[in-house]
């Protein structure tokens, strides 16, 4: 049933008790009148109110309107109900819209392929428009409508508005965020920093590269903690970290001129980048400004539409979540990006965007363990639980598996995207993080 149906519907009850009380209140009045009144039976006037009909059907809610017009009301056929408060608009669609795309596009194929239990999926996106109250009330709303999934904001701080109101609704957040939201209900779909520093360790030695320079984003508390993980991962490897060198943001790439010019990275054999855009970026085209040709590999945070724009000489190598270039090793994230750009064609793609098509698989699959009560709904405490057991599971971008203490993706394969020397962006290798 549509909202506007289920406010008619409303508007109709509330009206027709209005009526049957008037109408037997006019009757009441007809006797109290007969009654008192001294005229002769002759002279009496009767008031016959008509009373409307209450019958109704399960197939239909006729309304009558006036004896010429009936209004016809068909129930809506029913569906799982999936609710993404997320932002479209405003300074968060950096952050949100990339994965809301993604989260759409699943949508639509997991329903082209039977939806979750014979019952399609119907998504009702609510723009909040990067503001801390349209994100509470669109919480407040998905509670009121006892949707059976949200998908919240990327943004960890902008989220929690959100997170207030959905505390009784199972709620994802469709996106890379290593954060451990301490409730039953909340569900992250990224990797912990310490899983994606041991998996980028673990390409950096299968390069052969036997000593690095790491550069730490210290704005980016994972960035840092990649990095951390790698140093320890890299070495236990028999690999050799010459220099460990923190940066913070800069607003161009000259502003690292001093840092790029330390002789230790002409003596490293790989150049290890853990840092957010545009930082990351910056210091990639600062080293690269200075003639050092030397493999830079990153973190998956520094993946994005760039690496179309700037392949200077020399090779750089960035874990991602999924490849968008239409090259990944599985075809259901080719599949998946299709889709979004069928409905973008413009949109700024990256590998995190899988992260939230994930999302969706996730939920598909646990809803098909839980059995709907005769409303067709799925207890909270339920879906948690199947949520939680999800593993060695396949979701778009492969297996995958939740840690159910933490609520967050412990394990699943990486990509690696290498854009060099003008070649573009393409997948070289698949790594296991856990």
């Amino acid at each position: 049933m549509t909202k506007l149906q289920s406010r008619l519907l409303r508007a109709w009850g509330t009206t027709r008790q209005v009526m049957v009380a008037a109408a037997l209140l006019v009757a009441l009045l007809a006797v109290l009148l007969a009654g008192c009144s001294s005229d002769t039976p002759e002279t009496q006037t009767t008031l016959s109110p008509t009373i409307p009909s209450t019958t109704f059907s399960l197939a239909a809610f006729p309304i009558q309107v006036s004896p010429q017009q009936t209004i016809l009301i068909t129930p809506e056929e029913p569906s799982v109900s999936v609710g993404a408060v997320m932002s479209r608009t405003g300074w968060l669609r950096a952050v949100d819209a990339v994965a809301l795309a993604a989260v759409e596009a699943q949508v639509a194929i997991v329903n082209e392929n039977g939806g979750v239990g014979d019952l399609p999926i119907t998504l009702e996106v609510l723009d909040v428009q990067s503001d801390l109250n349209e994100a509470y009330q669109g919480g407040l709303q998905m509670a009121q409508e006892q949707a059976q999934l949200v998908l919240a904001s990327c943004d960890r701080d902008f989220v929690q508005p959100t997170l207030q109101e959905t505390a009784e609704i199972l709620t994802f957040i469709p996106c890379p965020v290593d954060q451990r939201w301490g409730m039953d209900n909340v569900f992250t779909f990224g990797l912990p920093a310490a899983a994606e520093g041991r998996a980028l360790a673990a390409h950096a030695i299968s390069t052969q590269a036997r000593t690095a320079v790491v550069f730490s984003d210290r704005d980016s508390g994972y960035s840092e903690g990649v990095c951390s993980q790698f140093t320890q991962s890299f070495t236990e490897r028999g690999g050799r970290v010459l220099q460990s060198i923190p940066i913070s943001y800069v607003s161009e790439a000259s502003d690292f001129r001093g840092i790029v010019r330390q002789q230790v990275l002409r003596q490293a054999e790989l150049i290890v980048i853990c840092s957010v855009l545009p930082t990351g970026r910056h210091l990639y085209e600062a080293i690269r400004s200075e003639g050092i040709t030397t493999l830079v590999v990153a973190g998956s945070l520094l993946e994005g539409q760039w690496l179309l724009e700037n392949r200077r000489q020399g090779t750089l190598q960035v874990l991602s979540y999924g490849s968008v270039w239409g090259d990944d090793p599985a075809e259901e994230v080719n599949d998946l990006v299709r889709q979004i750009r069928l409905g973008d064609a413009d949109i700024a793609l990256d590998g995190r965007a899988v992260a939230a098509a994930d999302a969706v698989m996730a939920f598909a699959l646990a809803a098909e363990q839980v059995a709907p009560d005769s409303e067709g709904r799925r207890s909270v405490a339920a879906l948690q639980r199947a949520v939680e057991g999800l593993t060695d599971v396949q979701l778009v971008s492969g297996i995958a598996s939740i840690d159910p203490s933490l609520h967050i993706i412990s394990a699943r394969i990486l990509r690696v995207i290498e854009s060099a020397n003008n070649v573009p962006p393409r997948t070289i290798a698949i790594v296991p993080a856990s």
